[in-house]
């Protein structure tokens, strides 16, 4: 790593492909404020070969470029005019051969620079949204806007436009300076931060934005998850008008290193750390618990979802809630937390649930048989439950008669095993996305009445098994036939015609489709989603949670 001699304000560190805390992330620390960056694990070293010089700050920004393996990502520094640095990545490679391979460069980039010299540092270049970090702190409302507008998607916001915003997404941002502005937006409601490295400051800072009701404080799917874990839950606990808490994509160790984990504690009255030494899954399991107990702080909370495995003491706090009535993002549900679950007054509180994958070893009847007590469920999902979930399986839903929305994708489930259906009349949402051993038996739900139908990628449908559905769906919005081969495009066009309020379609790779539906009054999408983002009540909470398009399955 290079080091210069200040000049102009800054003196230029170096930049490495070390891991950054996250895939787009920048900040400004000083001297004092290292410590907190060095103990954060994979990011350390690149801090530790800082040299800061009296009254000097570091600007460090990460960032993962993803490019062909030709490609050869480097940064260019410099002042753009008085007081701005600007930082700007680009591909230095000289070759005008592309590899076919997707190549992923996790790089960062360090700067030290005179506060009293440079006010505003501007990134932009490559795959790195534009953006601008303002040095100093937020003290009013006049610093906390400018530190607002540094936000791409918020710079020619007025100042009544910014008092009047109610959502919020954080991320490729000052996080610092825009969590310090968050007191100042009187209507916010709902925030979504990506990727954020926390520290005990930052939270401090998110715990005093007193007006939010929905928060999100995890990263995006397909990158590292961000270091917030269950024992930062109780700087949050001031937050007492939260409704809707999302914990995807965070880590569950915590994020100060080994001290947070409940590893660290002895339960050998000598005090040998050695002795009666935890699993990692105990450790998992006390941390969970703690969580769950700082949960049973927020009086108002509705809506958990934790994109994380669920632990039998933890499951037992949970249900001492008095508010939730959604749990959502649970991963390998075991049929122990199902039954504690099952056996509380969750069971009558609880109106949606959403599961991804089965304990391993486990059968699926069993626990679906108890999530079947759960007699106000509206919205079931249970996802890439994959050979668990079978025919005789789903006879277990029987007992679910108010069931309105149900998501089984990736499922073994053949057509014998719709006949389940049968029983569960007010179905209007139907996901059977990826349910490849359905062939025919589609006539077992055309008593629904049905919204939204997912059949993605079943390639045995055949026009025939789909045209009667259609037929008796009169109130079908979205319908999703991605990957569906075996039905003709003709047809569908013909019958789509006649469905008025269908107002969603995703056709990605029936042959002629496109062509056929022209003049048709329909959006055509092709995500690997059950249905186009926000057309379902889960896809518009999905949306106000997070502008993030995370894949449901």
């Amino acid at each position: 790593m290079a080091t210069t001699i200040m000049q102009n304000g800054y003196r230029f560190s170096g930049m490495m492909g070390c891991g950054g805390v996250s895939e787009y992330q920048g900040f400004l620390t000083s001297k004092a404020e290292v410590k907190d960056w060095v103990d954060s694990g994979s990011f350390g070293p690149f801090l530790e070969s800082v040299d800061f010089d009296s009254g000097e700050i570091a600007f460090v920004y990460t960032h993962t470029h993803t490019g062909s393996g030709s490609d050869d990502p480097d940064v260019r520094i410099g002042i753009q005019e008085e007081g701005i640095l600007d930082v700007q990545w680009y591909d230095k490679s000289r070759s005008c051969f592309q590899t076919a391979d997707l190549c992923f460069r996790h790089l960062a980039v360090a700067i030290c620079l005179n506060p009293n010299v440079i006010k505003s540092i501007h990134t932009h270049g490559l795959q790195v949204k534009t953006h601008t970090f303002v040095v100093g702190g937020v003290t009013d409302e006049a610093s906390a806007f400018v530190a607002l507008r540094g936000l791409d998607e918020l710079k020619s916001k007025t100042d009544e436009e910014l008092k009047a915003l109610t959502f919020l997404t954080i991320g490729n941002a000052d996080n610092e300076r825009v969590l310090q502005a968050l007191p100042y937006l009187p209507k916010l409601e709902a925030l979504s931060t990506i990727g954020i490295h926390w520290t005990t400051k930052t939270l401090a800072f998110l715990s005093k934005a007193a007006t939010l009701k929905k928060l999100r404080v995890g990263g995006r799917y397909w990158a590292e998850p961000n270091n917030f874990g269950y024992n930062d839950l109780e700087t949050l606990v001031p937050l007492v008008n939260l409704e809707s808490l999302n914990m995807s994509y965070t880590s569950i160790d915590g994020n100060k290193g080994d001290s947070c984990m409940v590893g660290n504690d002895t339960d050998d009255e000598t005090g040998d750390e050695n002795a009666h030494k935890p699993t990692r899954e105990q450790k998992l399991s006390r941390e969970f618990a703690r969580g769950m107990r700082t949960i049973l702080k927020f009086p108002k909370l509705r809506k958990l979802t934790l994109g994380t495995q669920m632990y039998p003491k933890g499951a037992k706090f949970l249900t001492m809630h008095p508010t939730l009535t959604a749990i959502h993002g649970v991963t390998r549900l075991s049929y122990e937390v199902a039954e504690i679950l099952a056996s509380s007054r969750l069971s009558k509180q609880i109106t949606s649930l959403d599961f991804k994958y089965v304990q391993h070893n486990q059968m699926a009847g069993p626990i679906i048989a108890q999530i079947a007590k759960f007699s106000n469920l509206i919205h079931l999902g249970m996802r890439d439950f994959g050979r668990a979930l079978n025919d005789t399986a789903m006879k277990e839903l029987a007992p679910l008669v108010n069931l309105k929305e149900l998501y089984i994708p990736d499922s073994s489930i053949a057509s014998n095993g719709l006949r389940s259906l049968r029983h569960l009349p007010n179905i209007h949402v139907l996901s059977l996305g990826y349910c490849r051993n359905i062939v025919g038996g589609l006539e077992n739900i055309q008593h629904l009445n049905l919204t939204h139908l997912d059949l993605r990628s079943i390639r045995g449908l055949r026009t025939e098994h789909l045209l009667p559905v259609l037929r008796v769906s009169p109130n079908l919005i979205d319908l999703n036939l991605r990957y569906a081969e075996g039905i003709d495009a003709n047809a569908l066009a013909k019958e789509a015609r006649l469905l008025k309020k269908l107002e969603f379609l995703n056709v990605l790779s029936i042959s002629n489709a496109s062509e056929a539906l022209k003049g048709i009054n329909v959006k055509e999408y092709n995500e690997d989603q059950p249905f186009c983002k926000g057309s379902t009540a889960e896809g518009q909470q999905e949306k106000y949670d997070s502008d993030e398009d995370d894949d449901d399955d």
